[in-house]
């Protein structure tokens, strides 16, 4: 049986990660591949698009698994860490700079990593029926 609770947390756990590494190699592969720069989008479209799936995925996330085990405040400290990942890339740049973005949004898939991790732990702690033990 499909278990969405499970898959949504590390799908929203994955995609997190994949943020956090793409604001920390993505200089690095520019300096390295200089001349591939003309293939790569644009950074602010990568964003984008992976705010785009992180999004709907974490919200279904916590809100199930707030619903479940009863502690709305992993659903608080996940949707805090959306809402600056949402700031930092329409505000990030122009208030911040560059670095201040990246730090931005690092902190911000952070705290969404974290509020994810929470989630599961505690379902798999508690045995709640939205983790079965083949997982």
């Amino acid at each position: 049986m499909l278990n969405t609770q499970a898959l949504a947390d590390k799908a929203a756990i994955g995609l997190s990660v994949l943020c956090a590494l793409h604001c920390l190699l993505f200089p690095v592969a520019i300096i390295l591949y200089p001349s591939y720069m003309s293939f790569l989008p644009d950074d602010e479209a990568v964003h984008l698009s992976i705010l785009f799936i992180v999004i709907p995925i974490s919200v279904y996330a916590l809100i199930k698994g707030s619903r479940i085990h009863r502690k709305p405040s992993i659903f608080f400290i996940g949707f805090s860490g959306l809402l600056i990942l949402i700031l930092a890339l329409l505000l990030g740049h122009p208030l911040f700079g560059s670095q201040g973005e990246k730090f931005i949004t690092l902190a911000g898939s952070f705290i969404v990593t974290y509020a994810h991790f929470k989630n599961y732990s505690i379902c798999t702690r508690k045995d709640c029926s939205c983790y079965p033990e083949s997982d």
